[in-house]
């Protein structure tokens, strides 16, 4: 998840996180719990089921959020989410005489 800052992703985190902590979450999705031994940060958490036990090997959180200039190398997404990411400071207004070029790709898979 992306935001135009760190502090907005981390916040948008944190209430997601809060709902799947949440007893109706738990109702709905009584499989689902954190999942043991993975990061359980306000930017960076992870759920599983049965419990809360990840797959062997499984390195990548369920949710990471970041801010546009935040780093990501290394990260894998299924479904990534932009919130907020235009503003004047990461968009040229056209009558600025600066050139701007916003650039966005979707990208989708079978069965996605």
């Amino acid at each position: 998840m992306a935001a135009v800052s760190g502090e907005v992703a981390a916040k948008r985190s944190q209430s997601l996180r809060l709902m799947a902590e949440s007893p109706e979450f738990q109702v709905t999705f009584p499989d689902l719990k954190r999942a043991y031994g993975l990061k359980w940060t306000q930017e960076e958490w992870s759920i599983a089921p049965h419990g809360g036990l990840p797959r062997p090997g499984r390195i990548h959180p369920t949710f990471f959020a970041t801010g546009v200039q935040g780093g990501v190398i290394g990260s894998r997404a299924r479904l990534a989410v932009g919130d907020d990411i235009l503003t004047t400071r990461t968009r040229a207004p056209p009558t600025s005489g600066k050139s701007s070029t916003t650039g966005f790709t979707r990208v989708s898979s079978a069965g996605a």
